[in-house]
């Protein structure tokens, strides 16, 4: 079994904050890049016309996911000021306190199985 947790966040922009959006994901990777050692991936894709946006996240465990909303918590809060999110989804043995946090996203959680 494994600790690590895996993060899909996909958020719906509109045009006229699309430069803004950008630049808090470039001040995300900065935070992560100098502060989380247990943040393992931290990546951001835009749909082709660039309304969408996912987050790809790994966290080595729980405690290194609530270490990461901890540290961004100023930058994830100027994303949802500016962004929707429209699918939250979490995969791996998330412990009372993660889902306790993220309850107001409604996210949809996946138990690990099995990988190597």
């Amino acid at each position: 079994m494994s600790d690590k947790i895996i993060l899909l966040v996909e958020f719906k922009i509109s045009q006229e904050n699309l430069s803004e959006v950008k630049e808090i994901c470039e001040k995300g990777v900065k935070i992560v890049g100098s502060n989380e050692k247990g943040t393992l991936s931290f990546d951001q894709y835009f749909s082709v016309d660039e309304s969408k946006m996912v987050s790809l996240e790994t966290y080595r465990d729980t405690q290194s996911l609530l270490a990461h909303l901890e540290n961004a918590t100023e930058n994830v809060q100027r994303m949802n000021d500016i962004a929707t999110i429209s699918r939250l989804e979490i995969f791996g043995d998330v412990t009372d306190q993660l889902k306790e946090t993220l309850r107001d996203f409604n996210p949809v959680y996946f138990k690990h199985h099995s990988g190597v």
